[in-house]
């Protein structure tokens, strides 16, 4: 849900979960500059502008049921994007990436986002409940491969990551790299509930 409110963010498209109120009832905050009532003020203004997401998460899906339910408005919204049966984490970045997503009035030209990943402390994620080594090593190597196909599909770089300072790295060797491709850099940080 996140990296599609980075897709609608980017798009300037409606908020889908931007005003949430999460599991544990916090309101997500979303910075007022970026909104105009219940749309998102798009940060892609120019031609062949360069747009970057860090998506940052220990890759747990905690509303799996939902998730299949939303695949309808993924499937609808972002271009390119088909998710089958499976995840759509990776489509919604591929779409974003080799799609023109930028709103009506930008131009013509390649307005894509590129989508990196970070997993954070993915070697300490376990199932719920009573479970096997086995099966949460599986789960553990699921959410890793999800994560890098997503960067992959993004045309970002995966980080993984345990301790704060590798965190920390990760998103200034992101910073680094980008920034220095491009100067006209805009990042996403869609506020959702974790």
């Amino acid at each position: 849900q996140s990296l599609y409110e980075a897709y609608l963010y980017h798009s300037g498209k409606r908020k889908a979960w931007g005003d949430y109120e999460g599991l544990r009832g916090n309101r997500a905050v979303t910075d007022p500059a970026a909104e105009s009532g219940s749309y998102y003020i798009s940060p892609i203004k120019y031609q062949c502008q360069k747009s970057f997401v860090i998506l940052m998460t220990d890759g747990a899906q905690l509303q799996v049921d939902n998730e299949k339910n939303n695949h309808f408005y993924y499937e609808r919204d972002v271009p390119g994007v088909r998710c089958g049966s499976g995840n759509c984490l990776p489509e919604i970045a591929k779409g974003m990436h080799e799609e023109d997503i930028s709103p009506a009035g930008v131009g013509s030209g390649a307005k894509s986002v590129i989508v990196h990943t970070i997993g954070f402390a993915l070697d300490s994620l376990k199932k719920a409940g009573r479970t096997t080594a086995a099966e949460d090593r599986a789960l553990r190597e699921g959410a890793t491969n999800l994560l890098k196909e997503t960067a992959k599909k993004g045309g970002g770089k995966f980080y993984s990551t345990k301790t704060y300072n590798e965190l920390l790295a990760s998103f200034k060797s992101v910073v680094k790299h980008e920034v220095a491709a491009a100067i006209n850099a805009t990042y996403a940080t869609p506020a959702t509930s974790v």
